[in-house]
């Protein structure tokens, strides 16, 4: 969602891995931490592949609140992982390909605790599905015995309906993720001699990512999910209470990054000397939605504790957090979106 390189990779595309610690290694590019490289699978001479699937559900995991909510009886967590990889030969000693895809699919069950005396009856376990594709394709050529290339595609889809990283709210409260990444790279390594290797890397990539407030076709119950496509509202008393539109959605960010990386290394003994050259290039689109369509806080008996003439003067239902939920004469503190 921030636009950056989060882009996810099948395990069955990682050949190997190396963490950079520190953001000022030629090979890593720049960055405000460190980095991690990764090289990809490739296909050999000879042909192979294979085929997986992965499960697990409620029966290996603790149920959110460990007892099942009667009145909710539906969710439960599932997880579903399917692919496979394969690779081999184009033309023998010379060309090499490489492809894998896989499939994710996975059912939460998260708990809303609104740790209130009268909101605390809206309290619910609510699904919360994700969906995963992800698609890779490298094909690999040796040019001579001191040059290799490659070209590799891969792409990264998933949907996603839950709550925002802030906190678990009402399910009114959720946002509908939907991302897409593409990633095309190519590269050729050469050996110039024995002791120095180059390396030449250019990468186009394109991510479409967007978040849009729950509709009705998502949060359908109309106890559970109540305020889906209303202004966000919460009492000022109760800071686990939302519900209603985000404030900060609909998001959509759509960057466009192209980058060219050389990294020339020389080995000579026990001394390592890397020189490296980065260019890149971000093109950045996107829209925010700020209080969409309004916020709304409401004030409540309990606000008035601080003056208790006020707070005394209230009716005896009112000053009672166990009676059943009182007709509140509200205040509002209102944002509207401007226009």
């Amino acid at each position: 969602m921030n636009g950056g390189t989060s882009q996810n990779f099948s395990q069955e595309t990682v050949q190997e891995f190396q963490v950079e610690r520190f953001s000022f290694d030629p090979a890593s590019a720049m960055s405000g931490t460190g980095g991690i490289n990764i090289v990809t699978r490739h296909g050999t001479n000879n042909l192979h592949g294979a085929a997986f699937f992965f499960y697990r559900d409620h029966n290996m995991a603790a149920y959110p609140g460990l007892r099942r909510d009667l009145k909710h009886p539906d969710p439960f967590f599932a997880r579903k992982q399917s692919g496979f990889r394969l690779g081999g030969p184009l033309r023998k000693d010379r060309v090499f390909w490489f492809t894998n895809f896989e499939h994710d699919w996975q059912t939460a069950a998260l708990a809303v605790q609104n740790n209130h005396p009268i909101f605390s009856k809206l309290d619910v376990v609510y699904p919360s599905p994700l969906t995963f594709n992800q698609f890779n394709l490298r094909v690999d050529g040796k040019l001579d015995n001191a040059n290799s290339a490659f070209v590799r595609v891969s792409q990264d889809k998933n949907n996603n309906v839950a709550p925002a990283s802030v906190g678990i709210f009402m399910p009114s409260n959720w946002v509908s993720s939907h991302n897409s990444a593409l990633q095309i790279e190519g590269g050729e390594t050469s050996v110039l001699n024995s002791r120095i290797v180059n390396d030449l890397r250019y990468a186009h990539s394109y991510l479409h990512s967007h978040s849009d407030p729950v509709t009705s076709q998502n949060c359908a119950d109309p106890v559970v999910c109540i305020g889906v496509g209303g202004p966000e509202i919460l009492p000022f008393d109760d800071p686990a209470f939302h519900i209603g539109n985000r404030p900060s959605s609909p998001l959509a960010i759509s960057p466009t990054t192209n980058q060219l990386l050389d990294v020339l290394t020389w080995q000579h003994n026990g001394h390592l000397l890397r020189l490296g050259a980065d260019w890149e290039h971000v093109s950045l689109h996107g829209y925010r939605g700020i209080y969409e369509p309004a916020q709304i806080t409401l004030w409540g008996p309990t606000n008035l504790l601080q003056s208790p003439s006020l707070y005394n003067a209230l009716p005896a239902s009112l000053r009672d957090p166990t009676a059943p939920p009182p007709r509140w004469k509200t205040f509002c503190n209102c944002h509207y979106a401007a226009s």
